[in-house]
């Protein structure tokens, strides 16, 4: 059999106006921008989501110093760090181990959730669809995040991505 076809090259366009020199690959901007827009005033709020800016930019005393530029910095994570300790807001989520999810190592499985959520906290995605509901934004495609389950949303990421999801949960 044949190797896979390598990706076609990234359409590429230009980057923030703070670097232009950065160019966006598939839409999006490297996160080395950062910083930099939040001090030329282009990223009023920042939405964190399960890493930290802190460990992952080259210079975390002058992304700390910037952060506190922001109108909001928004962390959503289940433990005590300092980037929590940094935060306008901390939004409490699910563990991994209180959630339904996607194992991807030498195979895909689905791995479900072993203990119930603990002191009311939410999955990441309910809390994004409350957040998108709150500005108007409807991330769920007019799916209601009180009905849905992580399994339900985990099926829709597959779909959409032009997977079957179907297939790939009873394959086990």
């Amino acid at each position: 059999s044949r190797p896979p076809a390598p990706f076609p090259p990234a359409p590429r366009s230009p980057g923030p106006a703070s670097r232009p020199e950065l160019r966006r690959v598939f839409g999006e901007l490297p996160s080395i921008a950062i910083p930099d827009e939040i001090e030329a005033g282009n990223i009023r709020c920042l939405v964190v989501i399960g890493g930290s800016p802190l460990t992952a930019l080259p210079d975390p005393a002058r992304t700390a110093r910037i952060f506190e530029k922001l109108d909001a910095l928004i962390v959503l994570d289940i433990l005590e760090t300092p980037l929590t300790l940094m935060a306008s807001h901390v939004l409490s989520v699910t563990g991994q181990l209180e959630r339904d999810d996607l194992v991807v190592e030498s195979r895909t499985m689905l791995a479900p959730a072993i203990v119930a959520p603990v002191a009311e906290r939410r999955a990441t995605w309910k809390v994004l669809a409350g957040i998108g509901e709150r500005l108007g934004v409807d991330i769920l495609d007019g799916r209601d995040a009180n009905t849905l389950s992580d399994c339900d949303m985990i099926r829709a990421m597959i779909n959409a991505g032009g997977g079957d999801a179907d297939a790939l949960l009873a394959a086990g």
